[in-house]
């Protein structure tokens, strides 16, 4: 696993790790309704503290990129990061935020922050996001930082964005 951190001008993103997993834990209970409005797996997968801790010690895709966003010591939220093919070429971006941080542009500001880390990488070319065709704040979120429409895929809506030459 990657382990970094990147910082805007408002934010701090950094490697998911033990540490963080009580306060994540607390949001994602806090934020059960947000979780599962569009199919987020995310509250059920994390019924009890200690699933947290485990997918951080044995991860289901060990190449996933897992991302806590701060600011003010405070979690709001996760992006996480994963390649898409085998020469790891392109990735894929999924996040959320708690719903009490919503609005405030700092997921626009993750996302933007995250993928051009990606895009920088020697060899990747891509990044791309599905979203809920429902979920128009997500979608809002992905034309903030860059990203286009693309498609239907999956019956979501595909979010590209490729790296500038």
């Amino acid at each position: 696993m990657v382990t970094t951190s990147i910082e805007t001008e408002r934010l701090l993103i950094e490697s998911f790790s033990v540490e963080h997993v009580p306060e994540m834990f607390q949001l994602i209970q806090d934020n059960e309704t947000q979780l599962t409005q569009f199919g987020d797996d995310t509250f059920d997968k994390y019924q009890r503290v200690q699933d947290l801790f485990d997918s951080l010690k044995q991860p289901k895709n060990p190449l996933r990129e897992r991302y806590v966003i701060t600011t003010d010591d405070n979690i709001l939220g996760s992006i996480n990061v994963e390649p898409t093919g085998e020469k790891s070429t392109s990735y894929e971006v999924g996040y959320w935020l708690g719903k009490e941080y919503e609005g405030n542009g700092f997921m626009s500001e993750a996302c933007e922050a995250v993928s051009n880390h990606v895009l920088f990488r020697a060899g990747v070319r891509l990044v791309s996001a599905y979203t809920d065709p429902e979920n128009i704040g997500s979608q809002l979120v992905l034309v903030r930082s860059g990203f286009l429409f693309s498609n239907m895929a999956k019956d979501q809506k595909r979010y590209t964005k490729t790296r500038k030459t």
